[in-house]
């Protein structure tokens, strides 16, 4: 589909005649301009001593592949956006495994380590994750959770509608039915994006000034660290003085709070939670009718115990819970606190338990479980309401933590980048 038309779907066509003003103004002949903006956005994350990551069309690392090694060279990650900057949803799966390797080859070439892809209009298809997988990939990041955090009556009805219409083609999943966490889907790991994201609150919500941004993600934040959850920010590097206070305010909220949050680049996301979700726990009935517990994962795994009597050091953590800070342990509880499953559910359903941090065992005896889920549907699904089945109430129940040390939530600073020139971005138009 050629880029014109994916554009004015997505927005309609008075705002994409807008963005084309936009970029006139946004990009200039040489990369200057948008080197500059890199820069800025950089220093900004120096400051919070963190970093991000960029999905960047490999055809434009092709062509300015200096600017990128210096940025690399300061921390930032750089993922894939295609090898042009199409609709790789139209892709049959044979040309997007080529289109996959082709970038690959052209970050290879650059010098530029690459791991994970984030598709252009972040369209796809049923052949994605497949191709993904064949092409060495180790995350994806195109499925979006739409947040409702703009403030009531701060929008008019015509900016509202413009808006809808980006979360509808973007196929965003409502978060008040989808916690934003990663998922694994064989050895790929998806990261979830947050919107609304700079484009939207700037372009298609008119926030000239109004601190729309700053209000927008300081709620989402908060949304986020209340549920224990992920914070992927997506804020174009070429949008970076426009939200410069915002992306600044943001972040010194993050490291104010206490449990913190855990500021990372997707490649680091993705890594933990493929070693989280390898974790090994063993379980042994001892004699006197307690249970003794030892684990095995990454460094900085938190477990986490509720209600639970702990034979061993601990220390108070959130919502009820206890780290406990050493192994083995004993624990005495008149239940099992794990997550018990009748043995005739699904496969795939405690994998996708284990890999939200519960402890899973298969058992016929309901009533030795503190939780026990049954009528479970035939495809796993991580749903608030599963969420809040396992965690409601104040039962006995002991689980892994989902973020790294004494995380209570994880921050990931995101900006997808098409151009750095305007005659990059005029090239989109012939399909380069």
């Amino acid at each position: 589909m050629k880029p014109v038309v994916v554009g004015v779907r997505a927005k309609g066509l008075g705002n994409y005649l807008a963005r084309g003003q936009a970029i006139v103004k946004g990009y200039g002949l040489t990369s200057l301009r948008m080197v500059h903006a890199l820069d800025q956005f950089i220093r900004i994350l120096e400051q919070f001593h963190c970093n991000a990551t960029c999905p960047v069309t490999a055809s434009v690392v092709m062509r300015h592949s200096r600017d990128f090694e210096r940025c690399a060279a300061r921390g930032m990650e750089f993922a894939i956006h295609g090898y042009h900057h199409i609709d790789h949803s139209q892709l049959p799966y044979e040309q997007l495994v080529h289109d996959l390797y082709r970038a690959k080859m052209a970050f290879s070439a650059a010098g530029i380590p690459a791991s994970g892809f984030r598709l252009p209009y972040l369209q796809f298809n049923g052949h994605l994750r497949r191709a993904a997988e064949e092409t060495g990939l180790d995350y994806l990041s195109n499925q979006s959770i739409a947040w409702d955090v703009v403030p009531a009556g701060s929008v008019t009805p015509s900016a509202l509608a413009a808006y809808e219409r980006a979360i509808e083609f973007y196929g965003a999943w409502p978060s008040v039915e989808s916690p934003s966490l990663p998922r694994m889907y064989g050895t790929l790991v998806e990261i979830p994006i947050s919107l609304p994201d700079d484009e939207m609150l700037l372009d298609r919500l008119n926030d000239g000034g109004g601190g729309l941004a700053e209000q927008a993600w300081s709620r989402l934040l908060a949304e986020t660290y209340e549920r224990e959850e992920l914070f992927t920010l997506m804020l174009h590097p070429e949008r970076t003085a426009r939200c410069a206070l915002a992306l600044s305010q943001l972040l010194s909220a993050a490291q104010s709070l206490d449990p913190p949050v855990w500021v990372a680049r997707m490649n680091q996301i993705s890594a933990w939670w493929r070693a989280r979700s390898g974790s090994e726990v063993s379980i042994d009935d001892t004699a006197e009718g307690d249970l003794r517990i030892r684990w095995n994962g990454p460094e900085g795994l938190a477990i986490l115990a509720r209600n639970v009597e702990v034979r061993g050091q601990t220390r108070p953590w959130t919502q009820g819970y206890r780290r406990i800070e050493s192994q083995p342990v004993v624990l005495s509880s008149r239940i099992r606190p794990f997550v018990g499953l009748p043995r005739s559910t699904p496969a795939d359903w405690p994998a996708l338990l284990r890999q939200l941090g519960y402890i899973v065992e298969t058992s016929s005896e309901s009533h030795a479980y503190s939780v026990y889920l049954d009528q479970l549907g035939p495809a796993p699904e991580i749903t608030r309401s599963l969420l809040a089945r396992i965690e409601e109430g104040n039962r006995p129940l002991v689980k892994l933590g989902r973020w790294p040390g004494d995380a209570r939530s994880a921050l990931a600073i995101t900006g997808d980048i098409d151009a750095l020139t305007i005659w990059d971005y005029g090239l989109r138009f012939l399909g380069h």
